[in-house]
């Protein structure tokens, strides 16, 4: 039996010790099941799989969702002294792809996204090289953006299938029952052996809190709370126009030094200012929702919600970014009735009435080159689902009758949310089929509505300013937090 504490000492000091969790995901690739395990976001998933390649010859393939995610996994095996690592994907040339899948027997980890591992040269290559393990990460991807997104998700177990079927993990921290039944049916065959491990999603070091403000009042009280709160910090926004437009009032008139992250840069800019954050040369990201997506970035201190995600699986896994440090963290939502009609009008766009969407569908699945689609429109790669796994069209229509009802009901939840008087640690675990522990101390806005009088709150107030410049001679800034959140 393999002595996995005695691993984890040698890669990472004497005080490392498992969570919750690690030692069953262990134990059940050990007995050789496909696993799909349910972790808090911070709760070390991947530990599991570093620790299991470790100890066990062959190729790992870790498929992930974004560019900056491989390349935060590679910069962490590299320190941990690991070398034969390497990310796969388009920041590689034409030339440099295929060195690597001519030489796969060099590496012990490779990074891989969804749309590089479907492609058959790849494929072909991996059949010829003994696969340790197949690591799937951020797995609600496949029900998430299977559909609505990128396709490819939904398509792995292809994949699987054109490697022999190798022993998979799939990893998570944001899953509905809804969602873990997605990744099973589309990830594993229904005689496979599968071991489902869900862990607590609650994380008992983060303050959750919500404000209502004004449309026009939200860039200056933001301004006020990245000033006063303890860098660094995530603020999430809708659309990279939304990011440029705060960046240009925020560096203007903030203390702080702040910069956005968003498609609109290019992948070398995108990595240059995810360095400088996790360097301390950046206080504030203003991002939209690919920054920070399984980056293990420890001692972030609050992420503020400037604009509303369309699902509470979105709201929690960006709040997962916080507090990784087990230090205590501010998680905040801002909100409106305008950012509401906001919301219901994207999602409008994003999934047309059953309806309407039947009709695109039969004239894309007759004369889907008539069809003027923009690439980048979110209507083509849900048409191209419907198209590569469904022969009927009464059940293509049943499906998204389904689906855009389920769209419908996960943007109402963020709404409730927003407005509930119940206790929002409460209300996100039981979104997710949990319940929160019996005793909170640290807990949120409606739990503890004077939280900014109370010792805990100064201590957050004074932590990990991160090179900021932040002195005790700061300016009024207790009586400041006071009147914005009283």
């Amino acid at each position: 039996m393999i002595d996995y504490q005695q691993l984890m000492t040698r890669f990472f000091g004497d005080d490392a010790a498992f969570r919750p969790g690690q030692r069953e995901a262990l134990a059940s690739l050990e007995a050789r099941q496909n696993t799909l395990a349910v972790l808090p976001t911070g709760g070390g998933k991947s530990l599991i799989y570093q620790l299991y390649a470790l100890a066990h010859e062959g190729l790992t393939i870790v498929v992930s969702p974004l560019l900056s995610l491989m390349q935060d996994q590679v910069a962490s095996f590299q320190r941990l002294g690991i070398k034969q690592v390497i990310a796969l994907n388009s920041t590689l040339t034409k030339s440099e792809q295929q060195q690597v899948l001519k030489h796969l027997n060099r590496y012990q980890f490779i990074f891989i996204s969804p749309e590089m591992i479907s492609r058959p040269e790849v494929v072909g290559q991996l059949q010829l090289v003994p696969i340790n393990l197949l690591v799937v990460d951020e797995a609600h991807c496949i029900s998430q953006w299977g559909m609505d997104f990128r396709v490819e998700y939904s398509e792995l177990i292809q994949v699987r299938r054109r490697l022999d079927q190798p022993l998979t993990l799939a990893l998570t921290a944001t899953a509905t029952e809804d969602t873990l039944l997605d990744i099973h049916k589309f990830l594993f065959y229904p005689y496979e052996p599968f071991k489902q491990l869900v862990m607590s999603l609650d994380r008992s070091n983060i303050f959750y809190d919500k404000r209502e403000v004004a449309t026009e009042d939200k860039a200056e009280l933001l301004r006020t709370l990245i000033d006063q709160l303890p860098a660094p910090g995530i603020v999430y926004v809708h659309n990279k126009k939304e990011a440029e437009q705060l960046k240009q009032f925020l560096q203007a008139k903030s203390q702080r030094r702040v910069a956005a992250y968003h498609a609109g840069y290019s992948a070398e800019e995108r990595y240059i200012c995810q360095q400088q954050f996790q360097n301390g040369e950046l206080d504030t990201i203003l991002a939209t929702s690919a920054f920070g997506m399984g980056i293990n970035q420890p001692d972030v201190r609050y992420v503020i919600h400037y604009h509303l995600p369309f699902s509470m699986a979105e709201l929690i896994q960006e709040i997962g970014r916080v507090g990784r440090d087990g230090q205590p963290a501010y998680a905040l939502t801002l909100y409106n009735n305008e950012e509401f009609q906001q919301l219901r009008y994207l999602q409008e766009r994003r999934y047309p009435e059953p309806q309407v969407f039947d009709q695109l569908l039969k004239t894309y699945l007759k004369h889907p080159n008539q069809m003027q689609i923009a690439p980048d429109d979110p209507l083509l790669p849900l048409l191209m689902f419907y198209r590569d796994h469904y022969r009927n069209p009464k059940q293509m229509v049943a499906h998204y009758q389904r689906f855009h009802q389920q769209k419908g009901s996960e943007l109402e939840r963020v709404i409730t949310y927003c407005e509930t008087d119940h206790c929002l640690r409460h209300y996100l675990l039981a979104i997710f089929d949990q319940e929160k522990p019996e005793t909170e101390t640290f807990c949120c806005r409606i739990d503890q509505p004077e939280f900014t009088k109370t010792d805990w709150w100064q201590l957050y107030l004074q932590s990990s300013f991160h090179n900021t410049g932040w002195t005790e001679t700061a300016p009024t800034w207790q009586a400041q937090l006071e009147k914005l959140f009283i």
